[in-house]
């Protein structure tokens, strides 16, 4: 025995120092981070690749809990974008200080419009930035316009070059480093900026080759069509030979993009704008960005991530996830594509959606059918004042239906009355295991983050998005009921195990041992 506890520890310890202890000469650092964490835009750029399908932004807590994982991996650089970052300035102000402040990183750095910055902000805010770069693609501001650089609500073109010289001021009294990024496009690739660069004399003058981003900007679909705007590599080269002259400049063009920056998303998920379709991998937060980063692809320390990857990691998933998927199902490349927005997961995927615990639920419903006294089972109840079997299928069903019907957009549809006999128990969860099945995956996506009115108690409702539901409301009520169903079997003699439980959630692997 005592030499069993020994091996116990000595493995245990091994586990520890697999997991905490730093990778050796292939481990993946994100030296250099560009946080997305908005999507809301006053401007409507039509190559934007960020484009504005939701106003989701993580609760600060929550990201600061996310930088302080990539700190710990090794981030050094930050840069927030968007969206318009300055659109929410007190988060993006008390971002700025916990990285700078708390995190210690070396250089933080901010991506806007220009349009509202203000001289307040940077003076409460400016000991933390240690770069603000500024977007202009055009001095004319009926080309401005065109592309889209112009107030939404108005329509009026942004004056653009004057706010420039305005911030440039502004971030010499402060100490802040300032710089220009420009995207060449259709519009603006025959364009010479050089004389105003001279004038402004950013410390750096990034010139960015316009970008179609699959499942983002391509097409008319997803809000904007990036495809329009695209020019060739002998156009963009064009551009930056007529500019080559000024040291501040430093060209961006496609290829050197998809080996530049780790991008993160508004739900802390690593972006993949790459070739092809989009990639979505689940994480175990508990593995940490150190092991994440290795697992899924990227480069070898003091270099840049060579490929992006977009992992559905919302907060809310990570028990979740941690409770469903083992590292080698985390790893499967059978998990992907998926669609763009972690909605999808309620509905598609084998572990989430309620699906699986329903599929339980089913499992111990045969079991129980099996039992002598099966017929008194239907309505026999953990405590009595507590709902019978029937009920507990009839509410678990009820809210797997609503999780459909949320996040397809459509009214849910009440199940009339409590199914009666196994069979009618049967033939109501095969009916939502259909449903969940053929749920529309774009459909899903484009609500998930819609706003509804949520009934959460007699008389009393909240606003909350489809995935919030989801995750707040449908899912912890079926889980509840299935396990309740559970208990109401077990007290009634039916010999269930966990093994039977877990059978909704890993059918195939536990088929042969019944």
């Amino acid at each position: 025995m005592a030499y069993l506890a020994v091996l116990v520890l000595v493995v245990t310890l091994l586990l520890v120092i697999y997991a905490y202890c730093p990778l050796k000469e292939d481990e993946i650092v994100p030296v250099s981070v560009n946080y997305f964490f908005t999507r809301h835009c006053n401007a409507d750029c039509k190559f934007c690749f960020h484009t504005e399908t939701s106003s989701y932004k993580l609760p600060l807590s929550e990201a600061e809990n996310g930088l302080r994982l990539l700190a710990e991996a090794g981030m050094k650089k930050i840069n927030f974008a968007g969206g318009e970052p300055f659109l929410y300035p007190k988060y993006l102000g008390a971002s700025c200080r916990y990285c700078k402040d708390d995190l210690g990183l070396e250089s933080v750095s901010i991506v806007s419009n220009g349009t509202k910055v203000t001289e307040k902000w940077l003076k409460e805010y400016g000991s933390a930035i240690d770069i603000l770069a500024i977007s202009c693609d055009s001095t004319n501001p009926e080309t401005n316009k065109a592309i889209g650089r112009k107030d939404r609500g108005s329509g009026e073109a942004f004056d653009n070059v004057k706010s420039l010289f305005q911030i440039k001021e502004w971030c010499q009294q402060c100490g802040i480093r300032f710089k220009l990024n420009t995207v060449v496009c259709s519009l603006n690739w025959e364009e010479t900026m050089a004389d105003m660069v001279q004038k402004l004399d950013p410390f750096r003058w990034i010139v960015f080759q316009v970008l179609v981003v699959v499942g983002e900007n391509e097409n008319d679909a997803r809000k904007r069509n990036a495809r329009e705007f695209v020019i060739t590599d002998a156009q963009y080269e064009d551009f930056c030979s007529r500019h080559k002259h000024l040291k501040c400049m430093i060209p961006e063009p496609n290829k050197a993009m998809k080996s530049s920056y780790l991008l993160v998303d508004e739900y802390m998920r690593f972006l993949d704008k790459g070739d092809g379709d989009e990639k979505y991998r689940i994480p175990s937060w508990k593995l940490g960005y150190r092991r994440l980063l290795s697992r899924f692809g990227g480069t070898r320390k003091n270099s840049t991530i060579e490929e992006y990857y977009k992992f559905s990691t919302p907060l809310q998933l990570k028990l979740l996830t941690q409770m469903c998927l083992s590292p080698s199902q985390i790893s499967s490349s059978a998990i992907t594509p998926l669609a763009a927005n972690h909605g999808l997961y309620f509905l598609r995927r084998d572990h989430c959606g309620g699906r699986s615990i329903i599929r339980s639920l089913s499992n111990i419903l045969h079991q129980a059918e099996q039992r002598p006294n099966a017929s008194t089972l239907l309505e026999a109840r953990l405590h009595e004042d507590m709902y019978a079997l029937t009920d507990q299928v009839r509410i678990a069903t009820q809210f797997s239906e609503n999780i459909v019907a949320r996040l397809t957009g459509r009214e849910p549809v009440t199940f009339e009355g409590k199914p009666t006999t196994f069979a009618e128990c049967y033939e109501r969860i095969e009916t939502v295991l259909k449903r969940l099945n053929e749920a529309d995956k774009d459909v899903v996506n484009e609500n998930s983050d819609i706003l509804g009115t949520t009934q959460v108690g007699p008389g009393k409702t909240i606003e909350m998005s489809g995935a919030a539901y989801a995750h707040s409301i449908a899912l912890p009520n079926i889980y509840f009921h299935s396990v309740t169903a559970y208990g109401i079997l077990r007290k009634g003699g039916v010999p269930l195990g966990k093994k039977d439980y877990y059978v909704g959630f890993f059918p195939q692997q536990l088929a042969g041992n019944q």
